[in-house]
C-alpha cells in the first residue's frame, strides 16, 4: 500500500516540473506521466485515483519534445518515479525511464538542451 505522504511527494515533484516549460519539453517528464499513467491504476489503490487523474491533465499539457533529457541537477520526474518505486519495487523492471540522450562531438552544443 502506497502512503499518503509517497503520493504528496509524487504529486507535488510532478507539479512543480509541469510548472516549467523546460519540463513540459523534455522526454524525461511525458516517459515518466506515461508510465505513471499505467502503473497508477494497476495498483488498485483508491488513493492513487486522484494523482492517476492529474497525470491524465498533466500528459495533456505536455508540448512537444525537443530534448530526451537535459541532464538537470534535480529532475522533478526522476524523484517522482523514484518515490513511486521504494513503495513497488517490483513494478523498477517495468518502469525503468529512458533519460538517453545522444552527444554530438561535431556540434555545438555537443548535447542538446538549454544552456544559460
Amino acid at each position: 500500500m502506497i502512503s499518503e505522504e509517497a503520493l504528496e511527494k509524487i504529486r507535488a515533484e510532478l507539479a512543480k516540473g509541469m510548472g516549467l516549460s523546460k519540463c513540459r519539453r523534455c522526454g524525461c517528464m511525458r516517459e515518466t506521466l506515461e508510465q505513471l499513467g499505467a502503473i497508477l491504476p494497476a495498483l488498485q489503490a483508491q488513493k492513487t485515483a486522484e494523482l492517476s487523474s492529474q497525470v491524465a491533465g498533466w500528459l495533456q499539457k505536455m508540448e512537444p519534445i525537443r530534448y530526451a533529457c537535459l541532464g538537470c541537477t534535480h529532475c522533478y520526474p526522476a524523484v517522482a518515479m523514484n518515490v513511486l518505486l521504494q513503495a513497488f519495487p517490483d513494478r523498477a523492471t517495468s518502469a525503468s525511464p529512458g533519460c538517453g540522450f545522444e552527444v554530438r562531438l561535431q556540434t555545438w552544443p555537443p548535447v542538446p538542451g538549454e544552456y544559460f
